[in-house]
């Protein structure tokens, strides 16, 4: 699924409501993406959209892991629906839980957000595994 198809845009002044946020339009950002290494062979991947103030339009942050050959996620940390949250996911895809960070009102939630999560992702890839493998169990 594009970056693109998940982010809302209202041009229109008369549409922004008090305390909500739109993220710029597709065509005036660029997307980047990266990966890199955490232990036992995982990994974190991260997407953003930054427009051409350097400012995060969107993002997607995962922890990433083998399982049967191929890569799946563990927890994935997004900005959809105007909300920084994290998913906690089992092997199946199957999502745990659903943790909000923050609800988007401000350009400065969604920095703040991405920083809070990245953080949180790093610090407690560990927890997240053992959650993932428990549910293994389960699915």
């Amino acid at each position: 699924m594009s970056i693109q198809n998940r982010v809302t845009y209202h041009p229109s002044a008369e549409l922004q409501v008090r305390g909500r946020w739109y993220p710029p339009p597709p065509e005036e950002t660029e997307e980047y993406a990266w990966v890199w290494p955490l232990p036992e062979g995982d990994l974190l991947r991260a997407r953003c959209e930054v427009d051409r103030r350097c400012h995060i339009a969107f993002f997607v942050i995962m922890h990433l892991c083998r399982w049967h050959g191929r890569f799946v996620q563990v927890v994935r940390a997004d900005t959809c629906h105007e909300i920084v949250h994290i998913h906690q996911l089992a092997p199946t895809g199957r999502e745990i839980s659903n943790t909000t960070i923050r609800v988007i009102q401000a350009q400065q939630d969604v920095e703040e957000g991405y920083d809070v999560v990245l953080h949180l992702i790093e610090r407690r890839w560990e927890e997240h595994k053992r959650t993932w493998r428990l549910a293994a169990i389960d699915d």
